[in-house]
């Protein structure tokens, strides 16, 4: 879940995600198995973001590992050649951090929208208000932003060189779900240790980017990005010629 928020802005672009792009990256359809918005109300439980802070995290490292361990499998038991990461939101949280943490298991990264501080994020972003308000109070700023580090993709500025060879980024010019200044501080490391990377800022916002029609030009970017930087070409290529 995006935050623990209702998903409906982002239900058609995360459809033809999963439809059309995760194909397209891995030659296989991996559904994600619930559903968007299970139930009228929030989850109770705080799926991904919660107040809990020591579940908060845990759940991300579990994400982080089910994520190595997935490339893994694609790669050493099913024999796939190429595996890559297609993430949005929180799930760029995840991926930029689980690829960083495995050098070469990924072959390419799109990360779209990412900040640098995960407590940044959380108390001050537009989509978690509710949370921020049952934290606030209740534990210092700063001991807060030293526990969520940890799960905080500034915090591993130094293995950005770790990065896949072919990433990019895509962010928003009015990302006010993690904060403006929030997003430029990622962007200013990651640039700062990987100037090669593909930085695209879009003058979409963080909800805008993920409805239909507005995002369809990103999706576009994102597709010729992966034919660019797999062997998707060299396929082609020989079919062309059998």
């Amino acid at each position: 879940m995006h935050w623990n928020g209702r998903f409906k802005p982002y239900d058609r672009i995360i459809s033809f995600i999963r439809n059309t792009a995760l194909p397209i990256s891995t030659l296989i359809h991996i559904p994600a198995g619930r559903g968007l918005n299970p139930g009228d109300g929030d989850p109770a439980d705080y799926a991904s973001v919660g107040p809990n802070i020591g579940k908060t995290v845990f759940r991300a490292r579990q994400d982080i590992q089910d994520i190595q361990i997935m490339a893994r499998t694609l790669k050493e038991k099913m024999g796939y050649e190429q595996v890559g990461l297609f993430t949005y939101s929180i799930g760029s949280l995840r991926g930029l951090i689980a690829s960083m943490m495995s050098p070469g298991l990924f072959d390419f990264g799109i990360f779209h929208q990412i900040s640098n501080d995960f407590a940044e994020a959380v108390m001050k972003g537009v989509a978690t208000t509710r949370i921020a308000d049952a934290i606030r109070g209740n534990i210092n700023h700063s001991l807060l932003q030293k526990l969520w580090s940890t799960i905080s993709p500034g915090s591993y500025s130094e293995y950005f060189a770790s990065l896949p060879k072919h990433t990019r980024i895509v962010q928003c010019e009015y990302d006010f779900v993690f904060g403006l200044e929030n997003v430029k501080g990622f962007n200013d490391k990651v640039m700062k240790q990987r100037p090669d990377i593909e930085l695209k800022t879009t003058p979409l916002s963080h909800t805008t980017l993920g409805s239909f029609p507005a995002g369809w030009k990103i999706m576009q970017d994102n597709i010729a990005f992966i034919y660019r930087h797999t062997n998707m070409r060299e396929y082609k290529r020989s079919a062309l010629f059998v």
